[in-house]
């Protein structure tokens, strides 16, 4: 289980490629405090899904536009982590 002071891979990514998560909740068109909250694993669970599917997307693309030519599995893991803690809660 990823500890609150761990960043998920995707925030370590978006620093790597000098995307500030401003830019990140401007293109989501959420603020900024979502956008954040939306990349932190320990968070996402408060967040409503069609939230984190936007923030998730435009960080992806933001980092596409700077060249990152990763596999898209390691951005989407946390959501999908999410998804399924919550599916075997259920």
């Amino acid at each position: 289980m990823e500890s609150p002071a761990r960043k998920s891979a995707t925030m370590e990514l978006l620093q790597a490629f000098d995307i500030d998560i401003n830019e990140v909740a401007e293109y989501a068109q959420v603020p900024p405090k979502v956008a954040g909250s939306a990349l932190r694993a320990h968070c996402m669970e408060t967040c409503p899904v069609i939230v984190l599917i936007k923030v998730q997307t435009a960080a992806e693309m933001l980092l596409r536009q700077k060249g990152w030519r990763g596999e898209k599995g390691v951005l989407w893991q946390g959501f999908y982590d999410m998804l399924a803690t919550a599916a075997a809660d259920a």
